[in-house]
């Protein structure tokens, strides 16, 4: 029979014989092999030295009845590794048999920390990881997920899950998850997710299905995330947007925004609205030139000139014509947002009810003018009755001596031809003067057109003449000849200058002094022609921008519009009137006129 030391010298692994005080009085060949020394220096309690600290203890305890266990042994190299011992009795104490589970130990280990590391990554990982069978049944949740919704995984399995999403999103979320399942592609969902105690806040859920190698899925798997933010922003961008679009509506001013590099355009709703076009129509350049009227399209290409030099700030204004016919008034301000692509951003405001407005007031400015004219023609009555008789008591005489030299035995024809001659320019001079009356009476638009300005002064002069004498004033023209033209209404800067010549001698006609002077002079000034008219009179007091206010005046029976209606037509000249007091006595009124310009194309236009 073979001694226990005997069997365990043959056994593939390693082998101590323990006394019954735990000594060790054999150890088989394997320990020199796993140790690097001799058998014989590791009996009694050295071989305990080549155990793990924290497992001696282990051996030491394990006997025949316990299943087996499981120690790190360091080998010659320094390192340890795991072993499992088993204990039988012998009669010498007990046999401890151990193998090499290094391998299978560490690779089990290995298993089990991927696994409890991997778990821990799913409930750190700020995403809410879920997962489901092929059939939909839901089965795991990371733990970020439960707390999320407030439930443990045995409450979310199968369809438990739907707990967690808010009451009035559940029935959607269930219906677009069960299309998933049918079609088997991907899917992305949003709603509220959470509880009644914690709240529920706005989530996306996306989730995929994995597939084997036939294609078949196999399993659905799946992540939430928090959107809660992004929602209020686009809500609030909703919000903002629609209040933007609400008042672009109500102030019709839409925006736009153009590329000039590749010509793209981007307009707003109203933009749309305003030019007429489908909202789902592509903007483009075309299009709005399109729109743009035909007497126009030159100013438009002057507007695109400047886009293309990349001018800061671009303004312009246009009209639209459309099928129909009808006309729209449109003003575009704009401002250059990136100089090297050309990029702008602009708006574009419909003014068209503003234009109508301005023509209307502007018609009611004419009626009221030609009012003030009518009522100043009325004033100047008596003198216009007095220079018509002139021409007509010289057109009777010279028609009566005609006759005479006709009557007579022998008719002197050189001299009868003379006096209709005569006849003829008194005529004319009388119909001229009534012509020139009723440019005064007459109702009609602005008309402009290069003036004289010497010729606008004498023209003027002559309607107020004979108020002058039979005032017993003076009136004095004092101009060069050589006045620059201007672009004018000559019927409407006509009455302007009788306005303010009536006005002077007016104010003096009511002093008792025999000095009665009214000067009226030219001159030019920068750009500007400059008209003063001047009197001698008593002046007055206070600011003089009070004669241009409606209804003031200083008349008993005046309508206080005269002074009024001048600014406003002088302002239409794009000029201005003034009034100061002269230091001794007297007042002057003073028009600054733009004088001529013309721009490349040739066009005549106020000086800026």
């Amino acid at each position: 029979m073979f001694k226990p030391s005997e069997i365990a010298e043959e056994l593939p692994a390693l082998a101590v014989i323990l006394d019954h005080e735990g000594h060790a009085i054999y150890l088989n060949r394997h320990w020199a092999l796993l140790t690097g020394e001799d058998t014989p220096s590791l009996l009694g309690d050295r071989w305990k030295s080549f155990v793990h600290p924290a497992e001696v203890s282990v051996l030491e305890r394990l006997s025949s009845g316990d299943d087996q266990a499981v120690v790190r042994l360091r080998a010659g190299d320094g390192k340890f590794r795991w072993h499992l011992f088993r204990a039988s009795d012998v009669h010498q104490g007990r046999l401890l048999v151990g193998m090499d589970a290094d391998s299978v130990i560490v690779s089990k280990i290995a298993r089990e920390k991927t696994a409890a590391d991997f778990q821990r990554t799913l409930d750190h990982v700020p995403a809410m990881i879920w997962r489901a069978g092929s059939d939909g049944f839901f089965d795991y949740a990371n733990k970020r997920w439960l707390d999320f919704c407030g439930l443990t995984l045995a409450e979310a399995v199968g369809w438990g899950w739907r707990d967690g999403v808010h009451p009035e999103d559940r029935e959607g979320i269930e219906a677009y998850w069960r299309r998933m399942l049918a079609s088997g592609s991907e899917g992305t969902y949003e709603a509220r997710v959470g509880n009644d105690k914690i709240g529920y806040r706005w989530c996306v859920s996306i989730g995929t299905p994995r597939r084997d190698e036939n294609g078949v899925v196999t399993a659905w798997y799946g992540a939430i995330f928090d959107i809660e933010e992004r929602k209020a922003a686009e809500t609030s961008l909703q919000l903002s947007e629609a209040y933007l679009a609400k008042g672009q509506e109500l102030s019709k001013i839409g925006t736009f925004g153009f590329e000039l590099s590749e010509e793209r355009l981007f307009w707003s709703d109203e933009t749309y609205r305003i030019l007429e076009y489908h909202p789902q129509t592509r903007p483009s350049l075309s299009l709005l030139v399109s729109r743009i009227h035909e007497d126009d399209l030159t100013g438009f290409e002057r507007f695109r000139a400047d886009l293309r030099k990349s001018k800061p700030k671009i303004e312009a204004t246009f009209r639209l014509s459309f099928d129909d016919g009808r006309i729209k008034h449109i003003r575009v301000l704009g401002q250059l947002a990136s100089p090297e692509g050309g990029n702008y951003t602009a708006v574009i405001m419909d003014v068209t009810a503003d234009v109508r407005t301005a023509e209307r007031l502007k018609q009611s400015e004419v009626e009221i003018a030609h009012v003030a004219r009518v009522a100043m023609a009325g004033e100047l009555t008596a003198s216009i009755a007095h220079e018509v008789n002139q021409p007509l008591g010289a057109l009777v005489a010279s028609g009566g001596a005609l006759l005479r030299w006709i009557e007579r035995d022998e008719p002197d024809l050189e001299k009868a031809k003379a006096n209709a001659r005569r006849m003829v320019g008194y005529a004319q001079l009388a119909s001229d003067i009534i012509a020139r009356v009723r440019t005064l009476f007459e109702k009609g638009g602005s008309t402009f057109r290069e003036l004289d300005c010497g010729g606008l002064l004498s023209g003027s002069l002559s309607y107020v003449e004979a108020l002058a004498r039979r005032s017993k004033v003076e009136v004095e023209i004092d101009m060069p000849h050589d006045l620059p033209h201007i672009i004018g209404d000559p019927v409407q800067l006509q009455q302007v200058i009788i306005n303010l010549m009536m006005n002077a001698i007016q104010a003096l006609s009511h002093d008792d002094f025999s000095n009665r002077i009214v000067r009226v002079s030219a001159c030019v000034d920068d750009d500007a022609v400059v008209i003063s008219c001047s009197d001698n009179g008593p002046g007055f007091s206070g600011d003089g921008e009070a004669f241009f206010k409606p209804f003031h005046t200083t008349k008993e029976h005046g309508m206080g519009m005269g002074l009024a209606i001048c600014r406003s037509i002088v302002e239409a000249h794009h000029g201005k009137i003034t009034a100061r007091q002269n230091p001794a006595g007297g007042a002057t009124f003073i028009v600054h006129l733009p004088i001529i310009s013309s721009d490349h194309e040739g066009r005549l236009s106020w000086t800026k």
